[in-house]
């Protein structure tokens, strides 16, 4: 039996994905990179420089958006995910409306990045049926809002759900406990938000104690949603004939196959 393990057989991967594309990610930039982390960041094109605000009722938060060339300098070396053109509610939509504020959305961020956009963040959460199937044959995966706290890897990335809400009382226990695991197979902790809420509460502090754990860790694997779940998908495809593991895929897959660490190149066959 194969068993999926990241390169170099590790078994543990961290993504932080954040949402809107606001001036408050200067400061989460700042810090990715003072630990060398990349990370997705998840942009409404349709609002580049608008000047925004959130009410909270006890604080009112700015929300103000990156211009299209901030965008396109600050997030160099970053993943970039279509969030959507303009942020709507996209349950219930027409296909007119899905084109306009998907595609419209992946084919801007796809000229200022000069790549193809590959995920599609769910603005505010919801989505039906629908939009899933819109999104399946458009985009290699579809992120919704709802924690589940598991560090298992999805079955299907169309829909998925993320760990943890970086807001979530349970974030940095989920952190530690990740950090002290041993899993023997590949797995996965997925943190979002939204860097505006580093106005709220101790956020900023958390995240940065957090970015600092995974820094010093050496067993684990930090990469945008594009470079896990593309492996991932790769990796799944591998299979098993005749006392042989057979990858026809464009990337070198690593795991355990009977009780050996084994690597199994791009389009090439081991044997036992």
């Amino acid at each position: 039996m194969f068993t999926l393990l990241y390169k170099d057989f590790l078994s543990k991967a961290v993504t932080f994905s954040y949402d809107d594309g606001t001036f408050y990610d200067v400061f989460l930039v700042e810090l990715f990179h003072k630990y060398g982390i990349k990370g997705t960041f998840n942009i409404n094109s349709g609002l580049f420089g608008a000047m925004m605000h959130i009410d909270f009722g006890h604080k009112i938060v700015y929300h103000n958006r990156l211009s299209e060339d901030q965008t396109a300098m600050l997030y160099k070396g970053h993943e970039l995910a279509a969030h959507s053109l303009t942020h709507p509610l996209l349950t219930g939509q027409t296909k007119e409306v899905l084109d306009r504020e998907v595609l419209t959305d992946m084919a801007n961020l796809d000229r200022i990045t000069g790549e193809k956009t590959v995920g599609f963040v769910i603005p505010g959460g919801p989505h039906d049926e629908t939009l899933d199937t819109y999104l399946r044959d458009k985009v290699l995966y579809e992120r919704t809002a709802a924690a589940n706290h598991s560090f298992e890897l999805p079955e299907d990335f169309h829909p998925f759900d993320p760990t943890v809400f970086h807001m979530d009382p349970e974030f940095l226990p989920l952190c530690k406990e990740y950090v002290r695991s041993a899993p023997d197979h590949a797995t996965w902790l997925y943190i979002w938000g939204h860097s505006y809420e580093f106005s709220l509460f101790d956020t900023y502090k958390n995240l940065s104690e957090a970015c600092e754990m995974f820094a010093s860790c050496k067993d684990l694997w930090i990469a945008p949603n594009r470079d896990i779940i593309g492996y991932v998908q790769c990796g799944r495809r591998i299979r098993e004939e005749k006392g042989q593991l057979i990858n026809d895929t464009d990337c070198d897959i690593y795991g355990r196959w009977n009780g050996k660490n084994v690597v199994v190149p791009a389009h090439a066959r081991i044997s036992q």
